[in-house]
């Protein structure tokens, strides 16, 4: 009788080591995790206007009501709203992961400098925020975000750039 006991005592111990050093790795690892947070601080529907800006094109849709979106410049038609609706739920959901980086010198590495697109976000007629959207080389799922301005380069967990095209047309109905 007293050997099953003996038993079971060298399975439990050994059940409870296993577990304490599972917690132990899991607390070690946890300091490698990226800390991540919301890039932009507002609620889709404080945006009543956007503008996107680059070298080659300029355009710029405004708010008409609670749901309609309309080209302002230049005025070439119909917007197709979903497109609006992706850039801007993308923006609000996007989250930083760290810092690229903060000199001004590697500005054009990331697409973030003065020559790359650029994003305004207003209410009304009160700009509400701007920056520069810049993708990543390396990876299709991350990009990069500059507000203007500032030098900390965000790098995002998202690649919002294509969505922020500054062609005219591409925001058309098809």
């Amino acid at each position: 009788m007293a050997k099953r006991k003996n038993t079971w005592i060298k399975y439990i111990i050994a059940l409870a080591v296993v577990i304490v050093l599972l917690l132990v790795s899991m607390l070690k690892n946890r300091r490698y995790q990226q800390e991540t947070s919301p890039i932009l601080d507002m609620k889709k529907e404080d945006i009543t206007a956007l503008s996107i800006f680059s070298s080659k094109d300029t355009v710029q849709i405004r708010q008409l009501n609670d749901t309609t979106w309309t080209a302002v410049e230049p005025d070439t038609g119909d917007i197709d709203e979903n497109k609006v609706d992706r850039l801007l739920t993308g923006l609000i959901e996007a989250k930083q992961t760290g810092i690229a980086t903060e000199k001004p010198d590697n500005f054009s590495v990331y697409n973030v400098d003065e020559n790359s697109t650029l994003v305004e976000l207003s209410k009304g007629e009160s700009l509400l925020t701007s920056f520069y959207l810049g993708r990543s080389t390396s990876s299709y799922s991350q990009g990069y975000l500059r507000f203007k301005d500032e030098n900390k380069v965000y790098r995002i967990n998202k690649n919002l750039s294509y969505m922020a095209n500054s062609s005219p047309t591409y925001w058309h109905k098809k």
